[in-house]
C-alpha cells in the first residue's frame, strides 16, 4: 500500500452511539486525497472496537492510566502514515462529503500550516453549545 495523504485520527471511548455515522461519511467523503483511519480508543466497553474493525480502521489503544487528550492524539500520529493529519473525535460527524478536501487542500497548496474546521451541533447538542458554535463558526 502506497503512503496515504492524510491521516485521518479519530479518539473515541464507547462511542458506538456515533461512530457508525462519522465513519460511513468519512467513506463517502469526495476529495483528491487518499486516506489511513486511525482509530485510538482509551478503554471502550461497548462495540466501538467491532464497529471500527468493520470499517477498516487501525485501531491503537492506550490505557485509561495513561490516557489524556494530548497523549491520545500524539500516540495516533506518532503511528500514522498520511502526509496531513486531520482529527476528529468519535462523536464528531462532518457536515458533508467535502470536509477531508476542504480541509486538506489549503494545507497542499502552501496557502497555511494549520486548518481547523467549522462546528456545528446536532440534534442532541444542547441549544447553549449551538450558541456557541453559531458565533465562533459562523455560516458566513
Amino acid at each position: 500500500m502506497s503512503k496515504p495523504d492524510v491521516s485521518i485520527i479519530i479518539r473515541t471511548l464507547n462511542e458506538e452511539r456515533y461512530l457508525p455515522e462519522l465513519l460511513s461519511s468519512i467513506q463517502e467523503q469526495r476529495s483528491s486525497f487518499s486516506h489511513e483511519v486511525v482509530l485510538i480508543d482509551s478503554g471502550s466497553t461497548d462495540s466501538t472496537l467491532t464497529i471500527a474493525q468493520r470499517f477498516g480502521c487501525r485501531i491503537l489503544h492506550i490505557s485509561r492510566a495513561e490516557f489524556s487528550f494530548g497523549r491520545s492524539l500524539n500516540r495516533a500520529c506518532e503511528a500514522a502514515h498520511g502526509t496531513y493529519f486531520a482529527l476528529i473525535s468519535g462523536h464528531c460527524i462532518p457536515c458533508d462529503q467535502h470536509w477531508l478536501q476542504n480541509l486538506v487542500q489549503p494545507l497542499a497548496d502552501g496557502l497555511v500550516q494549520y486548518c481547523y474546521g467549522r462546528q456545528v451541533g446536532g440534534v442532541q447538542t444542547y441549544w447553549s453549545e449551538c450558541q456557541i458554535f453559531a458565533k465562533y463558526f459562523p455560516e458566513q
